[in-house]
């Protein structure tokens, strides 16, 4: 099992047929001798030129999407992923006609519908029906789908797994049961929230039976997350393994990955603490840094880990400062003595830097007045800072009353019809989820009274 966390990259294969990025090499075999590469490249000019007129293209690719020909309403599932990928609007419809491509006999138009559907995630739930349908049909529904002749990915289980449907838990335990289950599915199973709780004794068992060895790192992590996000406690002595028999090969990942897990278990991973707190004197930051949030979160005394974590956000190490930030932030008002030393950040070199001291400010002092002029101007700056600024102003409350200077920022980001995270040639993933992400913040932050 060869996995890569899901922000990575290398999740993605190039050649397989991955809709949203629409890689060119899959699409040209698609087309290749039906003879009408003229009337697809009409109709892509047609999009072109609709450009931002988002209800006419959803309204061109709906009636694609009807049509009696499967090879145009393939056509029309590839035109989808540069709309979505790109645009944003209200899916639904689109969403529902590429779910009923799953029930056609012709298996390429089921793999590219299923492939596009895969980077949905939340936004795939209208075609929830189709997914589940196509999963049960499947004796092995965790078998990557193969298009071109080009293994792609197990789309319609991990489209219904990132769309948090608990019709995907039964295949998903069968998966677990594989020898090398698809690392992207590990890592969707978060996304189940409490209805992946049956899979918990399958993942316990799978990372109990990990060898301590230099792939640790890589097959531990997707489990990890897993146990984390599901709050599985009873995992604990499989974490606590891990923990204390990290290898010397990324040994900071593998222990970053088990001191997250200890910290979502809160409280009830008390047996944890004593490995937490021989581990605030490593030399690495972000393990300190981890370690420093996995003993407040198991024994709730910031004083006991905040000497630490303040010497850190005066060292001159942009990353480790980062960290620290990154950590006491999530102590709330338990670390109001670090915020002399957030403030320091506020005018650092580094944007990230900045912006990081700025959020962590506000979480420990409840208050973004100090932080607001930095985070408004990284905003600006940088479209990637967006998603970060804007979950911290979301759980500050309704910035009318808190931080009203940002809420321009925000109602102008949930006017734009383009997606803040897009970049020409270039597709991510998780670029579409991160995006709605951003608009959900938005909306919360200014008390959900905007729709968008």
């Amino acid at each position: 099992m060869h996995c890569v966390p899901p922000s990575e990259p290398a999740e993605s294969r190039p050649a397989a047929p991955t809709l949203l990025g629409q890689p060119r090499e899959p699409r040209e075999e698609q087309r290749a001798g039906r003879g009408t590469a003229w009337e697809d490249d009409l109709l892509r000019t047609l999009h072109g030129a609709l450009d931002d007129r988002v209800d006419d293209r959803i309204a061109l690719v709906s009636a694609q999407l009807r049509s009696p020909d499967a090879a145009q309403r393939t056509d029309a599932v590839w035109m989808c992923g540069s709309l979505v990928r790109t645009w944003r609007g209200a899916y639904d419809g689109v969403v529902r006609l590429v779910g009923a491509q799953l029930r056609d006999p012709e298996p390429r138009l089921r793999a590219v519908a299923a492939s596009w559907l895969e980077g949905l995630f939340a936004l795939a739930r209208p075609a929830a029906d189709d997914l589940a349908a196509r999963v049960a049909a499947d004796p092995a529904p965790w078998v990557p789908d193969w298009v071109g002749g080009r293994p792609g990915t197990p789309s319609a289980l991990l489209a219904l797994t990132r769309a948090g449907d608990a019709r995907a838990v039964p295949a998903l335990a069968r998966a677990l049961e594989q020898p090398e289950p698809d690392c992207r599915l590990l890592y969707a199973i978060p996304h189940l929230a409490e209805a992946g709780a049956p899979l918990v004794p399958l993942l316990r068992r799978r990372l109990g039976a990990l060898p301590l060895d230099d792939e640790l790192g890589e097959q531990s992590g997707p489990l990890l997350l897993a146990l984390a996000r599901l709050r599985a406690v009873e995992a604990l002595p499989e974490v606590l393994r891990v923990l204390r028999a990290a290898p010397a090969f990324r040994r900071e990942w593998v222990l970053e990955s088990a001191l997250r897990a200890v910290t979502a278990f809160g409280p009830a991973a008390r047996e944890a603490a004593a490995d937490a707190r021989a581990l605030l004197g490593d030399p690495s930051a972000g393990t300190v840094t981890a370690a420093a949030r996995a003993l407040w979160a198991v024994e709730g005394d910031a004083g006991a880990v905040l000497p630490r974590l303040r010497a850190l956000l005066r060292a001159p190490d942009v990353q480790g400062r980062r960290s620290a930030a990154w950590a006491v932030g999530a102590f709330g008002g338990s670390a109001r003595a670090a915020a002399p030393e957030l403030r320091a950040c506020l005018t650092a070199p580094d944007m990230w830097l900045r912006v990081d001291a700025g959020t962590a400010l506000c979480r420990v002092t409840g208050d973004a007045g100090e932080a607001l002029p930095v985070l408004a101007a990284a905003w600006r700056e940088n479209r990637h800072t967006r998603v970060a600024i804007a979950e911290c102003l979301a759980e500050l409350g309704p910035v009318e009353r808190l931080a009203p200077d940002a809420a321009p920022l925000l109602r102008g980001e949930l006017a734009r019809k383009r997606r803040h995270n897009v970049a020409a040639g270039v597709s991510g993933d998780q670029d579409v989820h991160e995006d709605e992400h951003l608009l959900s913040l938005c909306r919360r932050a200014l008390g959900g009274a905007v729709g968008g």
